[in-house]
């Protein structure tokens, strides 16, 4: 078999399955837009368009209360008490965290899972979504909670760590766990890694495509 055609092969394994048994088998290679198909860029493309759009809405919001709005709260005594003052301090310290943060989305597994698997799903339905034409799963396996970093040319680059920490469980803790982790691949994933490869941490960067197809 030639060496092209084998790394074609390869490649038609999803991402997340690939990723985890790389790590269990020791590497630490950085993990690039090279490991994920042109569907799966495109999905991480438009969910990070998406939670930025509504990050944006959700500051415009803010900073209209900021100069506007008021809030009355129950005081124990049954009377309204004018909460106003506090609640645009709490205002003007969620601006500041956009502000802090421009140029830098966070993206957690619910922003993007509309219609993926459920992350308590059992062996079949995880095998499923793996290889699913929704990269929903594949995504949440492989990268999970990630950030997506915006360059002054409009560039974008998913930023992040693929590791585990090592467990101090005693050796009761880590057979209950391996039990559990039987009802899942990817708690079963992470239990072996935890366990066998706590050691290993490669790096992420993705560079998404700059338009949408």
């Amino acid at each position: 078999m030639s060496e092209g055609l084998a790394a074609s092969l390869y490649k038609k394994i999803p991402v997340n399955l690939r990723i985890i048994g790389e790590s269990l088998l020791g590497s630490n290679a950085p993990i690039t837009e090279k490991d994920y198909s042109d569907k799966d860029l495109q999905f991480i493309r438009q969910a990070f368009l998406k939670k930025r759009a509504d990050n944006n809405n959700l500051e415009n919001i803010y900073r209209n209360d900021l100069r506007d709005g008021s809030r009355m709260l129950l005081g124990d005594d049954g009377k309204l008490v004018d909460d106003t003052p506090a609640y645009k301090k709490d205002l003007a310290r969620a601006i500041k965290s956009y502000e802090d943060t421009r140029g830098k989305t966070s993206l957690r597994y619910a922003d993007y899972n509309d219609g993926g698997v459920p992350q308590n799903a059992g062996w079949v339905d995880q095998f499923k979504g793996s290889f699913s034409d929704n990269p929903a799963h594949r995504i949440a396996t492989s990268l999970g909670q990630f950030n997506v970093h915006e360059g002054p040319d409009g560039e974008l680059t998913v930023k992040d760590k693929y590791n585990w920490e090592g467990s101090d469980a005693n050796a009761w803790e880590k057979v209950s766990a391996f039990a559990s982790s039987l009802s899942s691949p990817e708690e079963l994933g992470n239990v072996l890694m935890r366990t066998f490869r706590p050691n290993i941490s490669r790096d992420v960067s993705i560079k998404l495509p700059r338009d949408v197809k």
